[in-house]
């Protein structure tokens, strides 16, 4: 066969569905159930390589990367998956397969259960954390399985998820939050620079995040429509893209004088990206992620644990304060569960009634501002 020539290629149902590939008048097995795995061995036996020199080793950095495409484009043993869901698999298991390598394990064949669990006991965090971290790469070897490229049981159901209810050692991990002092550098450093369109952009991501305790992601998706102005007091009234649930927020004085009367019986996006983001919409978070991350870099603020998120935590850390009951700040916030939120910021709970009557918003509170 030529190295032109396009080789045929099907999958045997009587063979349990593996693909086979036609050599002139010899049939051969491809030895796999994903069509784009199928289709790239295919395409290299008929150039007169060999796709199954290392078939039996495979090197993991290679199968997870096979694995990463079927997520990313989707396949018959692999649903295509979000944007924003692939780049929490490709950091997971690009992270995992750094581990691997560092202990010289780099063949998918030398892998063991004790190998996995290793892993898992180094990830540090929330119950949360380890537990996103189990079943990104339990989907991994599931895949694997189905793809007949490991022809062992998945590794991860002899590991255990954690949970904190059953582990007297787990201290929660607090919700770091900007100071009062920091808000106020942050915000006069992106007035300075409100003449780029960029950062006016930024500007106004940075001010949704912190003041209506919304995620980047959720922010690029709010329309004006969102905001209700002529409720009392005016609410932030929307629909989160993680969660699908709706969520009400109480719009701060800041917040509503400085864009009530501009936005006022507007329509469409809120945050227009600029043109030279126009082409990779599925970006956007991303890039205003990486502009404040240079800004807090610039002003001496930058830390490892600081992000948009940041503003987030921040939002809900001075509610708590302030005395917002946690099951509020929870509703506020779009979690699905309290114990979420508990996990987060329980330790900022008042422990007396008279701290219930701390400001938020200003000298005279948020109750004052509500009338």
């Amino acid at each position: 066969m030529g190295p032109s020539t396009t080789p045929n290629v099907w999958r045997r149902a009587s063979k349990g569905g593996t693909f086979y590939v036609q050599l002139g008048k010899r049939q051969a097995s491809l030895r796999t159930k994903d069509r784009r795995l199928a289709l790239r061995r295919a395409a290299e036996l008929a150039q007169g390589g060999d796709p199954f020199r290392d078939d039996d080793a495979a090197s993991v950095r290679r199968v997870v990367d096979d694995y990463l495409e079927a997520c990313e484009r989707g396949s018959a043993l692999r649903r295509k998956v979000r944007s924003s869901t692939l780049r929490v698999y490709n950091l997971v298991l690009h992270r995992f397969v750094g581990w691997l390598e560092r202990r010289d394990r780099t063949r998918l064949e030398e892998l063991t259960t004790p190998d996995v669990a290793g892993y898992l006991d180094d990830v540090e965090g929330l119950p949360a954390t380890h537990n996103t971290h189990r079943s990104i790469i339990s989907a991994f070897f599931s895949w694997a399985i189905r793809a007949e490229l490991w022809d062992r049981i998945n590794p991860i159901v002899k590991t255990q998820a954690r949970s904190a209810r059953h582990d007297d050692n787990y201290e929660p991990e607090r919700a770091r939050y900007f100071s009062p002092e920091e808000m106020t550098q942050i915000l006069d450093a992106l007035a300075e620079r409100r003449l780029d369109p960029i950062w006016r952009v930024v500007e106004l991501a940075v001010w949704l995040c912190r003041f209506t305790g919304s995620r980047i992601g959720e922010v690029t998706a709010l329309r004006y429509e969102d905001f209700l102005w002529d409720a009392s007091p005016p609410l932030l009234d929307a629909v989160m893209p993680k969660t699908k649930r709706r969520k009400q927020v109480e719009l701060p004085p800041e917040l509503v004088d400085r864009y009530r009367d501009a936005w006022r019986g507007r329509t469409s996006l809120v945050l227009v990206p600029p043109e030279s983001w126009a082409s990779r919409p599925d970006l956007v978070a991303q890039r205003l992620s990486e502009r404040f991350g240079r800004l807090l870099k610039a002003i001496g603020l930058k830390a490892r644990w600081v992000s948009t998120h940041t503003l987030r935590h921040t939002f809900a850390s001075e509610a708590i304060l302030a005395g917002v009951p946690i099951d509020v700040v929870s509703q506020w916030l779009g979690h699905r569960h309290i114990q979420t939120t508990h996990s987060y910021y329980s330790h900022l709970v008042p422990r007396s009634a008279r701290q219930v009557t701390r400001s938020w918003w200003g000298p005279a509170g948020r109750g004052a501002q509500n009338g």
